[in-house]
């Protein structure tokens, strides 16, 4: 079985400070669960901000895509999964 691609997105990042995401630090990312929108169940999208240890950028999203694979695998899955590096 191949590995679900993780798409990380650095638009919140760009809007709050004015340029691209960049260098060493302790990186925030969100994780936008959105598999309720798609069931009509009602409630909503689910955001979860989690906190790479402090890293390379790089470095930090290779560490929240491991997380996703492992903990949302099945929202990955369906496509409902959106990640964001937090602003």
């Amino acid at each position: 079985m191949s590995k679900l691609k993780v798409e990380i997105d650095n638009h919140s990042f760009v809007r709050s400070h004015g340029h691209q995401p960049r260098g060493r630090g302790c990186w925030a990312f969100e994780i936008i669960d959105q598999s309720n929108i798609r069931g009509g169940s009602g409630s909503g999208e689910v955001v979860t901000t989690v906190f790479a240890p402090s890293s390379t950028l790089r470095e930090a999203k290779l560490w929240v895509t491991a997380f996703v694979r492992k903990n949302y695998a099945a929202e990955l899955a369906t496509g409902c999964l959106y990640v964001s590096v937090g602003p």
